[in-house]
């Protein structure tokens, strides 16, 4: 028996030790946590009120470290003059899942900062690219022209830049003069490829009415056909000319013969 007491006596007796223990480690987790950045805080309260969502005690944690991280936001966006801060900052506050609903005085606050911001980071984007697009085009940089093109684009629509706008003049006459330039191109590639189609036709030897066909498909571009290919077409549309007259001289006589049989 007093083997057995002894054994309970040591089992409580360690039962207690790690109690205190488990005590001292929860308290010491407490302090680190209170020691935390405001938004690790918040994501530990949040995972907390994630495992027991019943629990008021554990809400009311998460209500008030939200409360916390929303002053917060509203004095980095106070102070901040950065566009992309202050988007990162309202995309929070509109994203985020809150416990507490940020006040409507704060959103309307933070909205009408990052909107002040935006307009005028917008604005000195408007004009850095209008630059760029001036240089391409004193450059004749028609590749770099269509690669700020889409950037352009984006950027307008955010503004709500219409035609007529003045900010927009210089831009768009550059981008009207990049059409310009590919509806040339377009054409120039146009011409080359009606020229190659009627040297492979002459070459291969093909029918009459083909040549013509893609003789007229090229003089539609209004630009002179090369003298050596004019030769060759004028050549080989006399050759099969002769070869078709030959052919019905050929059926003259023939349907003479018999004619001629007959009586």
């Amino acid at each position: 028996n007093q083997d057995v007491q002894g054994i309970v006596r040591g089992i409580n007796d360690a039962y207690d030790r790690e109690q205190a223990l488990a005590e001292e480690k929860r308290a010491f987790r407490r302090m680190t946590l209170q020691n935390l950045p405001q938004s690790i805080r918040l994501v530990q309260a949040r995972r907390l009120m994630g495992l027991d969502p019943a629990s008021l005690a554990l809400q009311e944690n998460v209500r008030d470290l939200e409360r916390d991280e929303q002053r917060h936001l509203l004095e980095r966006a106070r102070r901040s003059a950065s566009a992309s801060e202050l988007a990162e900052i309202h995309s929070t506050l509109a994203n985020t899942p809150w416990v507490e609903t940020p006040g409507e005085a704060l959103r309307r606050e933070v909205d009408g900062l990052y909107g002040r911001v935006r307009f005028s980071h917008l604005q000195n984007e408007q004009s850095r690219l209008s630059r760029k697009l001036a240089e391409a085009h004193k450059r004749k940089d028609l590749p770099e022209v269509l690669r700020l093109r889409p950037e352009w684009d984006r950027l307008s629509n955010e503004m709500g830049l219409a035609p007529g706008d003045p900010r927009a003049h210089s831009a768009l006459r550059v981008l009207a003069w990049a059409d310009r330039e590919l509806a040339d191109t377009e054409e120039d590639l146009g011409h080359v490829n009606a020229l190659d189609e009627l040297q492979s036709a002459i070459a291969r030897q093909a029918e009459e009415s083909e040549l013509w066909e893609l003789y007229y498909r090229l003089e539609a571009f209004g630009r002179k056909v090369p003298r050596e290919v004019e030769q060759r077409f004028q050549m080989q549309v006399d050759k099969l000319d002769e070869r078709r007259r030959r052919r019905e001289m050929v059926v003259v006589s023939v349907v003479l013969g018999i004619g001629a049989t007959v009586l």
